[in-house]
Order: structure tokens, then sequence, then C-alpha cells
């Protein structure tokens, strides 16, 4: 299985890969991973933030009056409802990204012949 930080760093290396493998089919396939994989990435992200407004907002409900406190709380509570729905998000796109990965070949080594059959195969010794 490829790793995702080589396809993140190096797309054009796999894409090459996949046209000397002549598997032109599955290019469609790598743009849909690499477009997942932003999108997970991105939405990680505003997890992230979110869980860090979480706790300020948590460390600061001691500090506050009753008035406020009530506000903060609800806060609390619509932070944590979209978190839960982020993270039913950020699993599913893994989960696509992974089963995309999954699905991709591993590199061909530089030494490979490019050819569509056995018959463009270099023959090295008899």
């Amino acid at each position: 299985m490829l790793d995702i930080k080589l396809l993140r760093e190096t797309p054009e290396l796999v894409r090459q890969s996949l046209e000397r493998r002549n598997l032109t089919a599955a290019l469609p396939a790598l743009e849909q991973l690499i477009a997942l994989d932003a999108d997970w990435r991105a939405q990680q992200g505003r997890g992230d933030e979110l869980r860090a407004r979480r706790n300020e907002v948590s460390q600061t409900i001691q500090r506050l009056g009753a008035g406020e406190r009530q506000a903060a709380i609800e806060e609390m509570r619509q932070l944590k409802d979209e978190l839960a729905r982020l993270e039913a998000q950020v699993e599913a796109l893994y989960a696509q990204r992974d089963g995309l990965l999954r699905g991709l070949p591993n590199l061909i080594a530089a030494d490979v012949p490019p050819g569509l059959s056995d018959a463009d195969n270099v023959e090295v010794a008899r």
C-alpha cells in the first residue's frame, strides 16, 4: 500500500507509475483520493479548532457569573454537537480515503521497462 505522505508530496510520481503500468483508468481514483485527503485534513483542522475552543470555554466557565455561565454552558453544548457531527464526517472521509488508497498499486520500479505485455520485456539473461 502506498504511503499517504508520498502521495501528498509527489502525486506526479504516482501518476507516472500508474501510466507506466497502463492503469490510466485508475487516474480519476487518484485525483479523487487527493481531493478526499485534502478535505479530510481540512476537517481534522476544523476539529482541532473546535476542541481548542471547547477547552477555552471550559476553563472560563468557573470564572463567570451566573448569567454568563449559562451562555457559556450553551456554547459548550453547541460545540459538543458540532464536534460530534464533524468527527462522524472525518471518519467517513477517512474510510473513503483509505479505501481508495488500498486500491492503488505500489510504485513501479524505475528499471522496469514500459510495455503492455510480457512481449515488451527486455531479456537480461538466458
